[in-house]
């Protein structure tokens, strides 16, 4: 594809002193009208418009097909496009890791919660309880996942709030307050007064000792001197508790949802240019405006080191 040509230097000129007012929705009207002065092969390919053309370059965007030039400016002309059907791969990804998370919990003697048997006096049909309501709960955060009531990032969170509930201790019911007693109670006073006589009674009666010679010193027996120097060695690391186990296990089935999640919403990264890279700076610098992103110089193919692609996912 040729967009190094007269006609399109010349509309990029007539649009770029435009650039720093745009939003998004200008900035892609501008690259559209800036690849409609001269037709290629790319715009025979997307002639069809939103139907099978469209499905078609959509998906191969999505595997990396385009290179060059050809990459930006068709994200550029199938933004929108690119963001339902990012949107779309990443709700079904969801929703498949939703269930694959309920069939493990759901497993009590292999899964997840299994390290709880026995634990607290945890039997089997515990853990199906905790199982059944974790399930429960995925399914209704799914329903209003699909209503639109939550968003995907409101989904994931309120995913894993639900699932590291279950490495939770359940905490015991409080026992019932004992009645007051209807017994008089006892002054302690009346009881003090003749211990004390007592024990005054009893010092008056011992005999005096001589403690001229006592020495201040003591010296302790070499038996009881046995083992001081291994109270200065650090203490023995704790052994995790089964909740311990089962809490690293759900963090980790969490973040491989996440990353999943975002996997399939994602477009690869942008290629790098071809030629002199004039023209994909250009486009580059719209499609940065689009994403809400910082504009990158491209690398080129004469470069002697590679510069870093832009940053590129959809939001």
């Amino acid at each position: 594809m040729n967009v190094h040509g007269a006609e399109n230097s010349q509309a990029w000129g007539n649009t770029r002193p435009q650039l720093r007012d745009m939003n998004a929705r200008e900035a892609r009207h501008a690259a559209r009208e800036a690849a409609k002065v001269r037709p290629s092969a790319v715009d025979a390919t997307v002639a069809d418009g939103e139907g099978d053309g469209a499905r078609g370059v959509i998906r191969l965007l999505q595997e990396g097909h385009f290179k060059g030039v050809a990459d930006v400016r068709l994200r550029i002309n199938f933004f929108e496009e690119l963001q339902a059907a990012g949107t779309a791969n990443a709700g079904r990804t969801l929703e498949n890791g939703v269930q694959d998370l309920i069939a493990k919990l759901g497993d009590t003697s292999e899964g997840p919660l299994a390290a709880l048997l026995g634990t607290d006096d945890m039997t089997a049909e515990d853990l199906a309880v905790l199982a059944d309501g974790f399930k429960q709960d995925a399914e209704d955060i799914l329903a209003q996942f699909r209503s639109g009531e939550m968003d995907l990032n409101g989904a994931l969170d309120a995913l894993e709030t639900a699932l590291m509930s279950l490495a939770e201790p359940a905490v015991p019911a409080a026992e019932p307050a004992a009645e007051p007693s209807t017994e008089p109670a006892a002054d302690p006073a009346a009881e003090t007064i003749p211990e004390m006589a007592a024990d005054i009674a009893s010092e008056a009666e011992a005999p005096v000792e001589n403690t001229e010679d006592l020495s201040t010193t003591i010296t302790a027996a070499a038996q009881d001197l046995e083992g001081i120097e291994a109270t200065d060695q650090p203490a023995d690391t704790p052994v995790p508790s089964a909740y311990d186990n089962l809490r690293t296990e759900l963090t980790k089935l969490m973040a491989d949802l996440r990353q999943s999640v975002a996997d399939t919403q994602a477009l690869p990264p942008l290629s790098s240019p071809r030629g002199n890279g004039q023209a994909y700076a250009k486009f580059l610098e719209i499609y940065n405006t689009m994403i809400g992103g910082s504009v990158t110089e491209p690398a080129t193919a004469t470069a002697t080191e590679p510069q870093p692609e832009p940053l590129d996912s959809l939001v």
